[in-house]
């Protein structure tokens, strides 16, 4: 398996290494922390793209990109990251679509007939400002409930990320799930000028913890 994800790195990464190298510094990349945080010379450090995450209060980990793989209703690839403990998750246009090995549960799929606003930038007006799509995810037998998203906009908001601060635009999103009358908030920090997801806190399911996720180092493709 971790094979597989160094040849994947190589095609994305065009890294010239040689694979022992290679290998070394994927393992090294993985980085598990419960008592401090994340910091940018680790992140400097590995010639990965990764992500920054963080479920509840717990401590911080730092994800990296095992596979950018075509999406079947959007544009931008969907992205699998993975953790030290071999647990995945995969994003697209900065939405949390599936994820895989985690202990308090995982979010199976996510689809919809429609392009997601986050993936469409939703700085324009242009951008439909809801959306509606079904989410499936375990413990328990959830399966294809559908889900009714609305997004505002809360403006400018100087926020201090691993890099430095910079000024992002906040979009809260609104999510109902009729079906069992429930509701929560995700919330995204964009990049005012490309709408590009910099850092995020979302639900990825109803009852789950919160999962914060903050880009380190982007993938170039997206």
């Amino acid at each position: 398996m971790r094979w597989l994800f160094v040849i994947l790195l190589l095609t994305l990464e065009g890294c010239a290494q040689n694979s022992n190298d290679l290998l070394a510094t994927f393992e090294e990349a993985f980085i598990d922390s419960q008592d401090t945080l994340i910091t940018k010379d680790q992140v400097i450090a590995i010639p990965f793209s990764s992500i920054k995450s963080q479920y509840g209060e717990g401590g911080e980990a730092l994800l990296v990109l095992g596979l950018a793989e075509r999406s079947h209703y959007s544009k931008s690839p969907t992205l699998k990251w993975v953790s030290a403990g071999k647990e995945m998750i995969n994003t697209l246009s900065g939405r949390v679509v599936k994820t895989v090995g985690i202990y308090f549960g995982n979010l199976l799929s996510l689809s919809s007939e429609k392009p997601d606003p986050l993936s469409l930038g939703l700085q324009l007006d242009s951008t439909p400002k809801e959306w509606r799509y079904y989410l499936s995810w375990e413990p328990g037998y959830h399966r294809h409930y559908q889900a009714h998203s609305r997004f505002s906009s809360l403006g400018l908001e100087q926020v201090n990320l691993l890099w430095g601060a910079e000024t992002l635009l906040v979009i809260v999103e609104q999510v109902e799930i009729p079906q069992l009358n429930v509701s929560y908030q995700n919330r995204y920090w964009l990049d005012p000028a490309t709408g590009k997801v910099k850092l995020s806190e979302q639900y990825p399911y109803p009852g789950a913890p919160r999962i914060r996720l903050e880009v380190a180092r982007p993938f170039g493709g997206v």
